[in-house]
């Protein structure tokens, strides 16, 4: 009897949840790509699976199973690995809020410099053209 193996990763990509699949079978593995929308619940993803565009999905060519090694480990070290990954992904959130923070501090500083210095560009401007008056009214 042959088994067939099937893992969907669902990630929010570009404003859309896209789902990935990936099929192994007798030594072989595919993969494919299904859009299902910008808004996408549980009850919307059973219902692509049991219908028939879940049939129609497009597959890629197979290729030597690259699932048999992520499959026959022990069901402890994944879900210390899922906490991990969850605690890291909070982690890695909180960096990109503080580096996002940090660029928009940046930024508002960049800000304001360049508006003292174009201040200082106009002001340097306004007295040449006074002077230049000055002079031309002199007679010089």
């Amino acid at each position: 009897m042959e088994t067939t193996t099937v893992r969907c990763f669902v990630l929010f990509e570009d404003g859309f949840w896209v789902g990935y699949f990936e099929r192994a079978c007798a030594g072989e593995y595919a993969a494919a790509r299904h859009i299902f929308g910008a808004e996408m619940g549980l009850a919307e993803f059973a219902a692509f699976v049991s219908s028939p565009a879940y049939e129609r999905l497009v597959w890629t060519r197979t290729c030597p199973d690259g699932l048999t090694r992520a499959i026959a480990r022990n069901p402890k070290r994944l879900q210390r690995e899922a906490m991990r990954n969850l605690r890291d992904a909070k982690a890695s959130s909180k960096a990109r809020g503080a580096i996002a923070s940090e660029r928009e501090t940046r930024k508002l500083e960049r800000r304001s410099i360049r508006a003292v210095k174009r201040d200082q560009a106009a002001d340097a401007r306004y007295r040449l053209r006074r002077e230049k008056r000055r002079r031309k009214r002199r007679g010089g």
